[in-house]
């Protein structure tokens, strides 16, 4: 894989921009903690649940410090890459676009597994603490 500014090349002629693909999200519980979220962008349709609305429903299956009172999305995977598991949700990611063909069947498919809650990815917390 070779990087270009803010593209990833996956295969030789397949460049995309990475945001698009893969977004972060950030949850916050009410003393603060920040939980990172990962999960495809660009696949929902705009009457379905917006993400952040999914993300807070699949964190109440996720062993958190405390409910999260609200998710918002980040502006850049960086902002989330200091989660104990970011770079296993990152390369799990690529792994699957870097497989995909980017069409109306695989977004699709994301999509129904986005809204089944299957392809969010929790990433742990941004500070430093293992739990």
């Amino acid at each position: 894989m070779a990087q270009t500014g803010g593209f990833l090349s996956c295969r030789p002629g397949r460049v995309f921009e990475m945001m698009d693909e893969i977004v972060g999200l950030i949850g916050r519980d009410a003393d603060g903690n920040e939980a990172a979220f990962m999960t495809w962008g660009r696949v929902l349709h705009h009457d379905d649940p917006s993400i952040e609305s999914l993300v807070l429903r699949y964190s109440q299956g996720c062993s958190l410090r405390s409910e999260l009172a609200s998710v918002e999305l980040v502006a850049s995977l960086r902002q989330i890459s200091t989660a104990q598991y970011f770079y296993e949700g990152l390369s799990s990611c690529i792994v699957e676009l870097s497989r995909a063909h980017l069409d109306s069947e695989w977004s699709g498919n994301a999509r129904q597994r986005v809204l089944a809650l299957k392809d969010i990815y929790f990433c742990r917390y941004l500070d430093s603490d293992d739990d």
